[in-house]
């Protein structure tokens, strides 16, 4: 480590509500986890009107690895105040490491943070650490699998609010900046997912998204996860869907001792808010330079921000192409390492933005990746009623 590098200690802030059941399951895997030699600090913060169970809880754990301080507000504060009171603990701590209560962590969730906030502590680039490894695309509604790398992770334009860590000096400069910079009621930027834009004001992801887009910071995600979902407990967003969240996590610590974290200039793994590569990668497979193409393969981003680009690969109906791929490999984006010799049997397609004329999704591209990908949603809206119409149009031979 250099000598102009801080050594951290985060403090573990777990902002808890009515889900008494959920937080006994957290507690017991922060208890199992391991941590460096004297410890830390774990902070419980009941929002006011707190369950009594979730009350008696907090009064009853006894952490094994250091001091329990119990936050109690006299007042409802709402999810976004919440998370934004329990990540301003950095201030005081130098570093702060937030939980919400339907996580499970890792046992070398702890170690994993403090190595990657050491690792990104001097970045203007990079605007915080997640701990848990994407495996969805929420607004493809489909699997995602990032390009590995020998790395331990990569970068995305995309914020995380299951498991993250921020240094305090990460975390006021999004408070300074939101405050100069307010989010508008309505955000009709185009290189932000619709289904982003229309999350409630009291998202405090969509306010940090809003941050990443302005700023053109990013988060670290690991490949492989320190955290895990239960979304079976519910919350007012996770009504529904199951264990979809839920991914396997680090077991041991020794699987963190050798990670390498790659800096933002040297990375070629890197995803935007779509959740669609843009990175060095992409100028490798393409030969273009990152800000000349973008990518579409999810077929999931409007004309109007693919049109702002010369070049485009996307998984959309694209009348003449100059390139094409097939649909054989995974990730989705190593396709484009070996083109296709002809449109016969092509799923995406290369073109400058200038000549697009018939430019529509076609209804049968979530079906192909879906099944591409694997995903176990087979009962999503989405999904049947494209399946419907695309039967329906084959048989009628459109």
């Amino acid at each position: 480590m250099n000598s102009n590098q801080q050594s951290y200690k985060p403090v573990i802030v777990i902002p808890a509500f009515r889900r008494s059941e959920a937080l006994f399951r957290l507690l017991q895997s922060v208890n199992d986890a391991f941590y460096p030699e004297g410890g830390c600090t774990l902070i419980l913060s009941l929002e006011g009107g707190a369950d009594d169970g979730v009350r008696r809880l907090a009064d009853k754990f006894q952490f094994k690895h250091g001091e329990k301080k119990i936050v109690t507000h006299s007042e409802r504060l709402g999810l976004k105040s919440h998370i934004y009171t329990c990540a301003g603990f950095s201030q005081k701590y130098g570093s702060v490491i937030v939980l919400e209560e339907d996580l499970i962590v890792s046992p070398a969730y702890y170690h994993f943070a403090v190595r990657a906030l050491q690792a990104y502590q001097n970045s203007e680039s990079v605007a915080g650490i997640s701990l848990y490894a994407q495996r969805f695309n929420e607004t493809a509604q489909l699997p995602f699998e990032p390009m590995p790398s020998y790395y331990a992770g990569y970068f995305m334009m995309l914020a995380c609010s299951w498991g993250q860590a921020w240094t305090a000096e990460q975390w006021e400069a999004f408070q300074k900046w939101v405050k100069e910079n307010p989010v508008p009621d309505q955000i009709d930027d185009v290189r932000i997912p619709e289904n982003i834009r229309m999350w409630p004001a009291e998202s405090w992801k969509r306010e940090f998204n809003w941050y990443l887009l302005q700023t053109g910071r990013s988060i670290f995600y690991p490949y492989q996860s320190l955290t895990t979902n239960s979304s079976h407990y519910g919350g007012e967003n996770m009504i529904g869907t199951g264990s979809l969240f839920d991914v396997p996590m680090v077991c041991t610590q020794s699987e963190i001792g050798s990670l390498q974290f790659p800096q933002l200039r040297d990375t070629l793994i890197s995803y935007d808010m779509y959740m669609e590569a843009d990175g060095g990668y992409v100028e490798n497979v393409t030969g273009f330079k990152r800000d000349e193409i973008t990518l579409d393969l999810y077929g999931m981003k409007p004309a109007a921000l693919l049109k702002s680009n010369k070049w485009i690969i996307s998984s959309k109906r694209i009348s003449y192409p100059e390139q094409v791929y097939t649909l054989q490999r995974k990730p989705v984006e190593f396709n484009l390492k070996y083109p296709a010799d002809s449109e016969s049997g092509s799923f995406f397609s290369m073109v400058q933005s200038s000549h697009l004329q018939d430019f529509n999704a076609k209804r049968w591209t979530y079906i192909q990746l879906a099944i591409h990908l694997g995903t176990n949603r087979l009962s999503t809206g989405r999904l049947i009623r494209d399946n419907f119409i695309y039967h329906i149009k084959k048989r009628l031979g459109i």
